[in-house]
């Protein structure tokens, strides 16, 4: 089967995490033979195939906006679409499943938000880089365009001022959690003519780094805004945004001066072009 290998690679890797657990020897998952034997499946049966990961662009994300309108629900989701677009947030940053007095914690809250003469400043509590929970603040510029996340949330927060302790996002009736926002994705992306097939809650984070890409953002910067730390943000790039800053550096090759001091031939070999070397 295609997917035969990657299960054998994620079964040794759970087997070694219960010797861990219950203080086994873990020598023995070192051993060179496993190696081969997983390095020779690949070859035979090939990887896991990649399923299709679709991302939603800052232009993909103006033709959902437009479906969006002035109802208590849509507000809602116009600042998360905005928020997750423009600060790369994974699904599980701005939904969330339950609610009690100690959730503003660990998920974004209305005192999340701190609105500054640049923009604003999102207090993120907790995410998956960030396992011990020290929190990290994400400045957010402030724009003209329709996909400005300062815009959408200063207005829901005018509109349905909140306690500080209260959810960030919310909808009428229900939790804003990530089986609802999911499904509200693929119904605006229908409304606007887009087949939802491929897109998921990654979208948003996979998008935002690709257009950061063609906009010339540099890879270090990218991973900064992301909160990457490794180079795991190369499977979010697209081949075509890859291909347009590929275009960029090759145009820059044959369109941009070469070195201020080129190599001079010698005088002597210059003058007279008849001089041959001896070996």
């Amino acid at each position: 089967e295609e997917t035969s290998t990657e299960t054998a690679k994620a079964y040794v890797n759970h087997l070694r995490s219960l010797h861990i657990d219950h203080g086994h020897n873990t020598d023995i998952f070192n051993d060179d033979r496993i190696k081969r034997i997983l390095r020779g499946a690949s070859r035979k049966y090939g990887s896991k195939p990649i399923r299709e990961r679709m991302e939603i662009t800052k232009e993909i994300l103006e033709a959902m906006l437009k479906n969006l309108h002035s109802t208590h629900d849509d507000l809602n989701l116009r600042a998360a679409f905005c928020l997750a677009f423009s600060a790369f947030l994974r699904i599980g940053e701005f939904t969330w499943s339950q609610w009690n007095n100690q959730s503003f914690l660990l998920h974004i809250s209305r005192g999340s938000v701190q609105f500054v003469p640049d923009g604003l400043l999102l207090q993120l509590p907790a995410s998956k880089t960030d396992p011990f929970r020290k929190g990290v603040s994400i400045p957010l510029s402030k724009s003209s365009n329709p996909t400005c996340p300062v815009s959408a949330l200063r207005h829901l927060l005018q509109q349905y001022p909140k306690p500080n302790t209260d959810p960030l996002f919310c909808r009428t009736y229900g939790p804003f959690d990530r089986k609802w926002v999911l499904s509200k994705i693929s119904q605006t992306l229908l409304l606007a003519g887009i087949n939802p097939k491929g897109y998921s809650g990654h979208s948003f984070r996979r998008g935002a780094a690709n257009s950061a890409l063609k906009a010339g953002i540099s890879r270090g910067d990218i991973m900064q805004m992301g909160r990457w730390k490794s180079d795991s943000i190369n499977r979010y790039f697209s081949s075509s945004a890859t291909n347009t800053v590929r275009f960029s550096l090759s145009k820059q090759l044959h369109t941009q001066p070469g070195p201020s001091s080129p190599i001079q031939m010698s005088h002597s070999t210059t003058s007279n072009p008849r001089v041959r070397y001896r070996r």
